[in-house]
């Protein structure tokens, strides 16, 4: 199995070119035979809370059907981040594309600061089987909540994939907790964020992998790339791939 999780800019608010930037992600990670590919919190749109709701997709918006094409295509799982209308209320999502033509929503459970003005709190897990593991999803602030990685072990998950926003001021701080996580919980456990400038945040990059305690890819503060995970015979092994 292989996982990647994508480093991108945020299109500040410019749907159709964050869709040709993960079209771009999602050609390089196929090169790679990439299993499952995660893109950051809001990745389609960028972190751009105030115009959220104007933005906000619905389940069947035809500028989806490119990534489940893409996913059927290279028999990849491709987690992309948007906001998403559900029955009304916008909630900060994840939709999983598989390779069966099948979507599997995420909506972020734990919300933080201002994103309680502009989003409804998600209330149900995801986990999706991609590649004979069990990928239990998250996003940004459910990654700081000792309950969220109760819910993983619960529901059985060997991974843990978040996508998120986190500046450089909280990395470190953020990046503690998942070390301590993916080594408590004996997992995998995959963070994808941004480069660069995005809802008045300078991202912090440093997209990572780890698996039980131990970081196996990490990559720099300003460079788009793939980071990129495998297992073979019950081991791990990372490396990264600048875009």
């Amino acid at each position: 199995m292989k996982i990647a999780v994508a480093q991108i800019r945020s299109p500040n608010g410019e749907i159709k070119g964050g869709i040709e930037n993960h079209i771009r992600f999602i050609s390089s990670a196929a090169e790679q035979s990439v299993d499952y590919l995660l893109f950051p919190e809001l990745s389609l749109t960028g972190y751009e809370l105030k115009i959220a709701s104007s933005l906000a997709l619905q389940k069947n918006d035809n500028q989806l059907n490119v990534f489940s094409l893409l996913a059927k295509q290279h028999e990849m799982c491709i987690s992309v981040g948007m906001p998403l209308n559900l029955n009304g209320f916008v909630h900060i999502a994840a939709v999983i594309f598989v390779p069966d033509g099948r979507d599997e929503i995420y909506a972020k459970m734990n919300l933080h600061g201002d994103e309680n003005t502009y989003f409804t709190r998600g209330e149900n897990t995801c986990v999706v089987t991609c590649a004979g593991q069990r990928i239990f999803n998250a996003i940004c602030a459910d990654t700081c909540e000792h309950t969220h990685y109760a819910l993983c072990g619960e529901a059985g998950a060997s991974v843990y994939a978040a996508g998120v926003l986190v500046s450089k001021a909280g990395y470190e701080t953020d990046a503690r907790i998942w070390d301590e996580q993916s080594k408590n919980q004996s997992m995998l456990l995959a963070i994808a964020n941004y480069t660069g400038r995005t809802g008045g945040y300078d991202a912090a990059g440093r997209s990572a992998i780890w698996y039980n305690g131990q970081l196996l890819a990490e990559a720099d503060e300003s460079a788009e790339a793939l980071v990129m995970a495998s297992e073979t015979n019950g081991k791990w092994s990372g490396y990264v791939q600048n875009l």
